[in-house]
């Protein structure tokens, strides 16, 4: 079982204090393998990341977009972090920007 630490960008009263909030995301190598292991594993993240980010950015005079961008940063420095290429395809797919619009994800075709 492997975890990843998700520290969440942190906007709000935490942030000043030095006082940074996270989660442990678990996977296995054998989820990573697969699509649907993939997927499953980029939802808890993204679920993580919003629960973790929501509770840090709960006292922002705009919680709401401080919380949007710190979801999109907290899951795509992880999805880095954990470097596994259908986790990567996963969250190019599904990104969506800060303001809330959906990412466009170019593909050069071969000639």
């Amino acid at each position: 079982m492997l975890n990843a630490l998700l520290p969440a960008l942190l906007l709000g009263a935490s942030a000043v204090a030095g006082n940074p909030a996270s989660a442990e995301l678990s996977y296995t190598q054998a989820e990573l393998s697969t699509h649907s292991g993939s997927a499953a594993v980029y939802q808890r993240l993204v679920t993580a990341a919003e629960r973790v980010c929501a509770n840090e950015n709960r006292h922002s005079a705009m919680a709401a977009t401080a919380t949007r961008i710190c979801v999109a940063d907290t899951v795509a420095r992880t999805v880095s972090e954990i470097a596994a290429p259908q986790l990567d395809q996963i969250h190019a797919a599904r990104s969506v920007s800060p303001d809330g619009r959906e990412a466009v994800v170019l593909a050069a075709s071969g000639s």
